[in-house]
């Protein structure tokens, strides 16, 4: 799905040779792929540099223990280990192998079930994945492109977990933002999502992400020159 094409590219701006890129990463998706995929055009530098960032968000996620449980997360599974093989990918198979700590695990219940292998995430990748999907979808939905000048500010489950305050803030955007309609790319087992624009100030806009229907995060936009940072 290729909705409101447009002659600058919807990240930075730039003018000149455009490509397509896909909003969500394509790699999430396991073949056979769904053929409303969204894509939107973008400068040549913003399609490549975000391209290291794009796998480590697709293997990271796919190998979550919650995403995981989906077929859909599965199916990826032989892929990423052959993808993780190539002479080229040694960066992201150190990357990932150094990150992985030892957690206890323990249930909803209060039961130790014994220590597990967990992946330490570098969040600011993950973030920015979440940045560029985000002011995609908004060129998509609206037919603009995002405020260049703005901050998008991206949230998942572990940024929250140690700030209450901020659990409690998100909590309620979330609330507002999945009181709109819900959208899907393909049958909603890869990725669903809804949004919610400011009444006041539309070029603001609240989204909320699913991935493999178990992985959440929360992202807005706000302006640079209002907040003052």
């Amino acid at each position: 799905m290729k909705l409101n094409p447009s002659n600058a590219c919807v990240y930075c701006g730039a003018s000149g040779p455009l490509t397509d890129d896909h909003v969500p990463p394509r790699a999430l998706f396991p073949k056979p792929r769904p053929d409303d995929l969204i894509t939107v055009r973008s400068c040549a530098r913003c399609n490549c540099g975000g391209s290291k960032d794009d796998e480590y968000f697709c293997d990271t996620l796919a190998t979550r223990a919650d995403a995981g449980l989906t077929h859909a997360a599965a199916k990826l599974w032989p892929k990423i280990k052959r993808s993780l093989q190539r002479p080229q990918a040694a960066g992201l198979t150190r990357s990932l192998a150094t990150s992985v700590r030892s957690k206890e695990l323990i249930t909803d219940a209060g039961l130790y079930v014994g220590n597990v292998g967990t992946l330490l995430v570098d969040s600011r990748r993950i973030r920015s994945v979440i940045a560029r999907i985000t002011r995609g979808l908004y060129h998509v939905h609206f037919g603009e492109p995002l405020p260049y000048s703005d901050n998008v500010r991206a949230y998942g489950d572990d940024d929250l977990r140690h700030d209450p305050k901020l659990e409690k803030m998100i909590g309620n955007l979330i609330t507002i933002t999945t009181d709109s309609a819900n959208h899907s790319v393909g049958d909603g087992s890869v990725f669903n999502y809804w949004f919610k624009r400011n009444e006041t100030d539309t070029t603001v806009c609240s989204w909320v992400m699913c991935f493999y229907q178990s992985v959440y995060f929360v992202s807005f936009n706000h302006s640079i020159t209002a907040t003052g940072r």
